[in-house]
């Protein structure tokens, strides 16, 4: 404030004081005749000004409610403000909501890592705030190298966009250490039908389906009854090498000879449709899902485009009818974000081509 306006607040003050006000524990009180020789002089906003820069809120509140009430939320922020640096983060935050800034008391919360504080208020009072608390929590738990909580929080957040190239180099090298794990329900599966393909070789040979087992099948949407070809497709050495893995896979006692079940449909994961109701989810032609898995004991990266069914949550993409499911399609853009693979980027232009760009631009790359 310029020296010759705080002389002149200072003696308005003063004058309007004399005997109808106090000064206490450094905050000044004041009646009307104080508020109406500063209004007088042209000092009000001045004065709240002077007020709020030496701590004095209460003084600056009385004069705002009195004359110059579109001063009180700024009064409330600078308020707040203060009480977050002294460490009053409960009376900052009630202040920041005054002030109509819930947000700075979210961020403050945020800043604090009080996550349970910073999800309350932004639930109460900034729901758009929402993401910017797990978006805090991700960066933390990447700090800490705990890499699946973060992708966790950005998933809950939104914001796959956010994620950093540099960070997700790291995440994958840890990764790797749990690959195998991921590995053995993959083979499970692939034991299951790397099993049937065997069986419906010997069925093309004796030209009957009679022998067939489908009890891995039931309660799921895939047929028994298939038209069979007049000769196998695969060679002979390709088949030999399946049986040779299917039956060195039949002896590993952690590969549990079963398809995954989802729990809430009970039937397997990919099945379109659910035997006890009937309910189609998705007509695969016009919904299909692409993703990148990276297997540890292999050096590229193999590309799967899958029929799994989108239950709950998905990406939708302007052209109409396609969507993928939201979990898979964004660890696809992360994966592709943070490797700049020129197969990954090959698949990205060919999902543009077919299917448009996601409607959320969150899921864009």
């Amino acid at each position: 404030m310029p020296p010759h306006i705080l002389k002149e607040v200072n003696q308005a003050v003063a004058v309007a004081l004399d005997g109808k006000g106090e000064k206490q524990d450094n905050q000044l009180t004041c009646g009307d005749s104080a508020v109406k020789l500063l209004s007088k002089f042209g000092l009000l906003e001045a004065a709240v000004d002077y007020a709020t820069e030496n701590y004095s809120f209460d003084f600056a509140f009385e004069i705002a409610k009195a004359a110059l009430k579109s001063k009180v939320p700024e009064i409330h922020l600078k308020y707040a403000i203060y009480l977050e640096d002294e460490g009053k983060y409960s009376e900052a935050e009630l202040a920041f909501i005054r002030a109509g800034k819930p947000k700075e008391a979210v961020l403050m919360y945020v800043h604090q890592q009080d996550w349970d504080a910073a999800q309350h208020v932004a639930e109460e009072h900034s729901p758009e705030s929402v993401p910017d608390v797990l978006i805090g929590q991700a960066r933390v738990a990447f700090q800490k190298k705990d890499y699946q909580k973060a992708e966790s929080y950005l998933l809950r957040a939104d914001r796959p966009d956010l994620v950093d190239a540099e960070m997700w180099n790291d995440a994958l090298r840890i990764i790797k250490e749990y690959l195998p794990h991921k590995a053995v329900g993959l083979e499970s599966m692939a034991f299951i039908f790397y099993n049937r393909f065997l069986d419906l070789s010997e069925a093309i040979e004796e030209g009957s389906l009679d022998m067939i087992d489908n009890s891995d099948f039931v309660d799921t949407d895939i047929p028994f009854e298939v038209p069979l070809p007049e000769q196998p497709f695969m060679t002979e050495d390709k088949r030999e090498e399946i049986k040779e893995w299917v039956l060195a896979l039949s002896m590993d006692r952690q590969v549990e000879q079963t398809l995954p079940l989802d729990d809430e449909r009970q039937t397997y994961v990919a099945s379109l449709t659910s035997p006890h109701t009937g309910v189609t989810f998705i007509t695969l032609h016009c919904k299909q899902l692409f993703y990148v898995c990276k297997l540890s004991e292999v050096q590229e990266t193999m590309y799967m485009c899958v029929g799994y069914p989108v239950l709950k949550q998905k990406v939708e993409f302007k052209r109409g009818g396609r969507c993928a499911n939201k979990g898979d399609w964004t660890k696809f853009v992360m994966n592709t974000k943070a490797s700049q693979n020129e197969e990954c980027l090959d698949v990205v232009h060919f999902i543009t081509k077919w299917c448009g760009q996601p409607l959320n631009p969150a899921h864009t790359f």
